[in-house]
């Protein structure tokens, strides 16, 4: 029997996150866009638009670990409180798997991009779409529903296979609504990327806004796991 490896990144909602905010982030920028990290260990978010569909992300880079086993398998998981019903809601894990040349001028295939996003169709009920390559959201045709006022736990796992270098979003999780990504969207092609010179996954929290005004959304537990074996 394989034994099981596994490296975790907890308490993220603590670590440094970056704001990024404009038109290559989001196609209607967020006139404001912030991360504090709260006394309770909370990461709190808030999205200020004067327009609908207004947006930006934040986001924290995590090690990828380097053991001296391939830990092919990936998670990102934690809670999110949200104080109104957004137009999206964006989870990520960017993972890079090879460094890319250190100056940033080469660009290889090297990257697992665990992208998704729950996109509102009406009021709560929204589909849950993944990224693909070529870039792009691809719909999964599932249709979890969003809670608002009550902390909800998310989650998504990913498959990334280095020999044939490709990733597959795996499932999702809200709350106690869970879903298993189709084989036909999984096994896509790494990404291009000048990232590097060493393996990092990044993590990135995203929302738009559904109306004009702010909207917060609280973040705890936010961990990584790595490991060899599936979850």
């Amino acid at each position: 029997m394989t034994p099981l490896i596994q490296a975790t990144y907890g308490d993220l909602a603590s670590w440094p996150w970056l704001t990024r905010i404009g038109k290559d982030i989001n196609k209607i920028p967020a006139k404001s866009y912030t991360a504090t990290q709260a006394p309770t260990g909370e990461l709190v978010v808030v999205n200020t638009s004067d327009q609908a569909g207004g947006g930006g992300l934040v986001t924290c880079a995590v090690p990828v670990p380097a053991l001296g086993v391939p830990l092919p398998y990936t998670e990102l998981s934690l809670e999110a409180f949200l104080t109104d019903i957004p137009w999206r809601f964006e989870s990520d894990v960017k993972q890079c798997n090879i460094g890319a040349h250190s100056g940033g001028q080469i660009n290889i295939a090297n990257i697992s991009n665990f992208s998704t996003q729950w996109k509102q169709m009406n009021g709560p009920l929204g589909q849950w779409q993944i990224d693909g390559n070529p870039p792009g959201w691809l719909g999964t045709y599932w249709t979890p529903t969003l809670t608002t006022g009550a902390w909800f736990k998310f989650r998504i796992r990913g498959y990334t296979d280095l020999a044939a270098k490709t990733y597959s979003v795996l499932s999702g999780r809200f709350g106690k609504q869970r879903f298993d990504v189709p084989a036909a969207l999984q096994n896509v092609p790494w990404e291009v990327s000048n990232w590097g010179p060493t393996p990092v996954a990044m993590v990135q929290l995203q929302t738009e806004i559904a109306l004009p005004g702010v909207l917060t959304v609280r973040y705890r537990k936010i961990r990584v796991k790595f490991r060899n074996l599936p979850f």
